[in-house]
Parts: C-alpha cells; structure tokens; sequence
C-alpha cells in the first residue's frame, strides 16, 4: 500500500466519534473500546507493507472492531451442531436451578469454608461428599477443577516414582492434545504398558506386577472404541488381583455417567455404579459430561485413600471455586428425584428428546420463518461428543439452508455475525442444522435467525 493510501487511513478521533462505535459503549467500557481500535489501526500499518489492496475505509475498520469484540469474549450460541457435549462450546449446558444458585452465592458472601452449626472453618466439599456418597454407596469423595487433575492428583499421591500398568489399548489422548501418558509423566508415575491395542489379558498385568508396582489403572476409552478381535480384562477381575497383591486399583470413567438411566441408547456405556460395585478403589470421572453438570473432576472412592488425597498438596492447586462448589450441588440434588433429573437437565433432556417431539418443533419454527424456500428439512443422526458414547447415534431432524448467490461458507459466517452466533455444520455444501441441540428455550431466536437470511 502507498504512503499517500495510508494517509487516507481514520484518526482514532474520527472512529471514537462515529454513531455506530458510540453504540458499542453500552456494552463496553469506551477505554476498551478505544484500546481496540487502536490495535487494529496498528496492525493496519504493518500489514499495509505487504497488502496492496487492503481495506482501510471507515466502515470496514468500524466493521472489524465490532466483530472483534463480540467474537472474543465469552458469550450464549445457538448449538446447532448436533454435539450435545460440544467441547469448543462448553459441553453440558447446566440446568436453570444450578444457574440460579451460583447467581445467589456469588452475588453475596456465602459459607464456603464456614460451618454455621459450630460457628468454626469448614470444609467446601462436606455437602458434596454427601450427596455423592448418598447417590453412588462410595465410602468418599472429592472434587478437583477437571478429570485432568483428578489423574494427575491421584497418580501424585499414590505412584510418585513408582510404577503404574495399563493396557495399551487404554492410552487415549482425551482432547486438545492431552494425552493419559503425559499426564502421569507429570505427576513422576512410571507407566508400564502391558498387552497390545486390541487384546489385553488379565495375565499381561500379573506378570507385569513387581516390588516398584502402585496401581493398576484402566483407562475408559470414551472417545473412540474398538471393534473385531478384541479382548478386555474384566472390571472385577482387575480389582482382584489389586486386592491379591496389594496394590490400588485406579478407573479413569471419564464421562461419569451415574448409573444407566438408558437403558437402550446408552447400553454400552460403563457407569460409576458398576465402577464400585466391581470394588474399584478409586474411580475417577468428569462433571460436565453424562453428569450434566459443571467442568469439574470428581473421585470417589475408599475413604482411607480419599483422606490422602485431601491431605496433597496438589489439592489446594486444583480444587474448585465457589460457583463449581454452588452449581454441583444443585446438579447432585437433582439425582434423588429422577424425574424431575430427566425433566430439568438440558443434556437429558436432549439426550431423550423423540423425534416426533423434535417435528412438532421444526414444523412450529417453519410456521414462523417467513423465506421457508431457503430451508429443507431432513432426518440426521446427533452425536454425545465431548468424549462419550462413541458409537452412540441419536435419530434427529436437521434444518438445511440454502440460498442462490451464497455459499455454505458465506452462510456459516452469517450465523457466527448473528446476535446470539448460530453455529451449524457444512455438510455436502450446504448449511445444516441440527435441531436436537439447539435448546427448547431459544426456538424463538433460531426463528429470528432463519428470517434474516
């Protein structure tokens, strides 16, 4: 780009001032919005040294500060991905009761650490221990910031410098590169893999097991599965032979579903009731997945062993703050009612939602949209995500859009501009979709959404 172009570029005065940037102080502070504006007039500069055709207009530049403000901080998205558990947008939405009391706790002082019938220091997780314990017959629990740091909590405590076995068909990366065996690396556990990645016998662990030997762990593979000529070591099994050699038996559940409240849709899935009833020691699973509840990793297990788990020093690092405390305890109340569990979890609800239920809806939201010719409707599968139920394919509608002169691309980043963003998928060249996650709540908003195309 020329000097003389760049000369033609707004002053910082002449953005601050125009009506349209005005507007974006009602929702932030102007100090903030000018600290923007200014980065971008910055980056400009550098990148006019190389991009002759950049765009350095009023409207552009307003355009640019707009989108960058309202893309990068958090903020509600219509899920129309067909993820319930989405990671990249939260995964388990939380229901509207946990909602309400973190907005009580933390709009107030509250009695985190404080126990109102001895007037002495309390502890945050007595009420949570309880319910836990109540829900699952554990003889304990306790409660870190995610299943990540339950691991490498447990791993510190009990196989620092010593020697941990698992199969090798359990050594699973659970996400943004976080894989099962770094995490034991930092925690200065040895891993001694045994078995191969299809088959792994109880045999391969025994003969593994020696004077350096802490745990026998198993990892639950929630994000993948394998299929053909495989074979697994038991559960029960397992902790025999911990008992037999006296060594702890760790389970990694990952996606913490309670007990089999599907009977059909999630048959294949292993529960934290099974997890115990095998006599596992410690079983180890994340809050925000089958739990529907916040991102937390919860552990439950012997109480001998909880105790030490409390007393790492890794406990304080990693425990939870009070909004987790205040969400977790409405989500675990909620499981002594089961009905009212499947009515007012938003992930159970989607996860048990017919679709009949589901047509009632798109033919409601059809009703309203005025260009019904850009949009189709077809049957699809959803998907759990967020490392659970691999092979778990749920019947749903999906909403396609197509309109001349735009490409599914072009669609998609309409969607993301939009107020609140809709976020779909590209399928076949075309927008799509999926009704199932996208909440009962917000169909008036998707309608919104549709008629603006």
């Amino acid at each position: 780009m020329e000097e003389n172009q760049l000369r033609k570029l707004p002053s910082m005065e002449t953005i601050l001032s125009n009506s349209e940037v005005k507007e974006l102080y009602k929702l932030y502070p102007r100090n903030l919005v000018k600290e923007a504006v200014n980065d971008l007039l910055v980056k400009i500069r550098l990148d006019s040294k190389t991009n002759l055709r950049l765009d350095i207009s009023l409207p552009s530049i307003i355009y640019e500060v707009q989108q960058f403000l309202s893309k990068k901080k958090i903020r509600k998205v219509l899920n129309g991905t067909g993820v319930l558990l989405h990671t990249n947008l939260g995964r388990s939405p939380l229901p509207m009761i946990s909602c309400v009391k973190v907005l009580e706790v933390m709009s107030s002082y509250s009695n985190l650490e404080y126990n109102l019938f001895s007037g002495e220091r309390g502890s945050r997780l007595e009420y949570i221990e309880y319910l836990i314990t109540k829900l699952t017959g554990g003889e304990s629990a306790f409660v870190v910031n995610n299943n990540a740091g339950a691991v490498l909590l447990v791993l510190s405590a009990f196989c620092q410098d010593k020697e941990v076995i698992v199969s090798r068909g359990e050594l699973v990366e659970i996400g943004g590169s976080f894989r099962v065996p770094d995490i034991m690396m930092q925690s200065s556990a040895k891993l001694v893999e045994v078995g191969t990645t299809n088959i792994t016998r109880l045999s391969d662990y025994a003969q593994a097991i020696n004077e350096k030997t802490a745990a026998l762990l198993k990892v639950h593979p929630s994000n993948f599965s394998i299929k053909g000529f495989t074979e697994q070591v038991d559960l029960k099994e397992l902790t025999r032979l911990g008992r037999e050699k006296n060594l702890i038996t760790i389970e990694d559940l990952g996606s913490g579903l309670l007990k089999n409240y599907f009977k059909e849709l999630l048959k294949p899935e292993p529960t934290v009731e099974d997890s115990l009833k095998a006599e596992v020691d410690l079983v180890l699973f994340s809050g925000d997945k089958l739990l529907g509840g916040p991102q937390c990793g919860i552990i439950i297990g012997k109480k001998h062993l909880i105790k030490r788990i409390e007393q790492h020093p890794l406990s304080r690092a990693l425990r939870i703050d009070k909004m987790t405390v205040a969400a977790l305890e409405a989500v675990l109340e909620l499981y002594f009612d089961e009905s009212r569990l499947l009515l007012e979890s938003p992930l159970f609800r989607m996860l048990l939602m017919d679709i009949s239920e589901l047509r009632k809806r798109v033919g409601y939201i059809l009703k309203k949209v005025k260009n019904k010719k850009y949009l189709e409707t077809i049957e699809g599968v959803s998907t759990t995500g967020g490392g659970s139920l691999p092979d778990c394919a749920i019947p749903t509608i999906l909403i396609t859009v197509k309109k001349e002169g735009k490409t599914a691309e072009e669609l998609s980043r309409y969607f993301r501009d939009s107020n609140p963003p809709l976020i779909g998928t590209i399928n076949n060249d075309t927008f799509t979709i999926d009704l199932r996650t996208i909440l009962e709540t917000q169909d008036e908003e998707l309608v919104t959404l549709l008629n603006g195309v």
